[in-house]
């Protein structure tokens, strides 16, 4: 029986950990200014892989996940630099993971993700918004 793209992001969230985290907060400030690099909170980090990992296995939506994930990035500052692009990246990796894409162009998303600690977002208006936007791939 073929996999869903549902269950194989359920597979795939699995298998995040913190490392793999990281890797995501190293392509995400590859390109352009970091003052400095790496894991601020290494305590945060661990919880945020076992966070996502708990969403996964209890099937949340993707969207729910993606904006755990972005608004937890930003609010606990888990990276010494480089936070809100680390967690516009992590929303985009997690929506992949289940065949889901943001059609926003890079100023847009950039202001969206700029708005979860200007604007107070908590998680649930984060995924609201992702769940308005977002279109299977």
């Amino acid at each position: 029986m073929p996999v869903s793209p549902s269950d194989r992001g359920y597979e795939l969230l699995e298998l995040l950990d913190p490392l793999l985290l990281e890797e995501i907060h190293e392509a995400a400030t590859r390109h352009g200014r970091v003052d400095r690099a790496g894991v601020r909170n290494r305590g945060a980090l661990v919880h945020l892989a076992q966070k996502l990992g708990e969403m996964g296995e209890a099937r949340e939506p993707p969207e729910m996940i993606a904006a755990y994930g972005m608004w937890y990035v930003i609010m606990e500052q888990v990276f010494s630099d480089g936070n809100h692009r680390t967690a516009m990246a992590l929303g985009l990796f997690v929506l992949q993971v289940f065949g889901l894409d943001l059609p926003m162009d890079e100023r847009e998303l950039a202001r969206f993700v700029r708005s979860i600690d200007t604007r107070g977002l908590s998680p649930e208006q984060i995924g609201e918004t992702i769940a308005a936007q977002m279109v299977r791939k």
